[in-house]
């Protein structure tokens, strides 16, 4: 084949890959995060209390015709404090950085930007499940009371202690909606939160 001086491909390394663009991809649980199922406020204070209130455990309370009544023992609500924790992801990107081109074509500022946005809230997800109450007075970092150490704190009937080298079936879960169906008002709980490993675990029960 005679040589026809035509530049071709072949070889040429200044070519960008589209595996390359392809491979950049953010993985997130964000569609189901606990944090976006809550509803929004606005803090007024960095003090949160709040009040809880029980009702008398169910029995008769039948009286006689011509009886006198007797006064039942009656309750006040108790008070709980919580503090607002304040959540933060600083971060800088140089004016160079964001002039060079990338190979996901777009400026490296608002890329992280986005990325950073998730990272927050990966972060707070993790503090309102698992944080336990600080204090800022003695010069630590203020965090909240998360949900997890809340329940076990406040309502010791709804949660149940497991061992290392636990496994996990149904008859574990069946007791645990046992417990909130027994200690609620009547409404049980209907998500189930749980990592990878219990969720394959969870799947392959023959009980559903």
């Amino acid at each position: 084949m005679a040589e026809d001086k035509i530049l071709r491909t072949y070889g040429d390394v200044s070519i960008k890959e589209d595996v390359v663009l392809n491979a950049i991809e953010i993985l997130t649980a964000k569609e189901t995060q606990i944090f976006n199922l809550l509803g929004k406020t606005t803090a007024i204070s960095t003090v949160h209390i709040y009040l809880t209130d029980t009702l008398a455990t169910a029995a008769s309370a039948a009286v006689a015709e011509t009886g006198d009544y007797t006064a039942g023992t009656l309750t006040t609500p108790s008070r709980l404090t919580n503090i607002v924790e304040l959540v933060a992801r600083p971060f800088k990107v140089s004016r160079t950085q964001q002039n060079v081109e990338h190979y996901q074509g777009e400026n490296e500022l608002e890329r992280q930007t986005r990325k950073e946005l998730l990272n927050w809230g990966n972060s707070a997800e993790f503090d309102l499940l698992r944080s336990t109450l600080t204090s800022g007075t003695s010069g630590t970092v203020p965090k909240l009371d998360g949900i997890i150490n809340s329940i076990s704190k406040y309502a010791s009937n709804c949660v149940t202690g497991q061992t290392s080298g636990t496994t996990w079936d149904d008859s574990l879960l069946d007791g645990l909606m046992k417990l909130n169906w027994d200690n609620s008002n009547g409404e049980v709980a209907t998500d189930l939160f749980m990592g990878s490993y219990l969720r394959k675990v969870t799947d392959e029960w023959t009980q559903k």
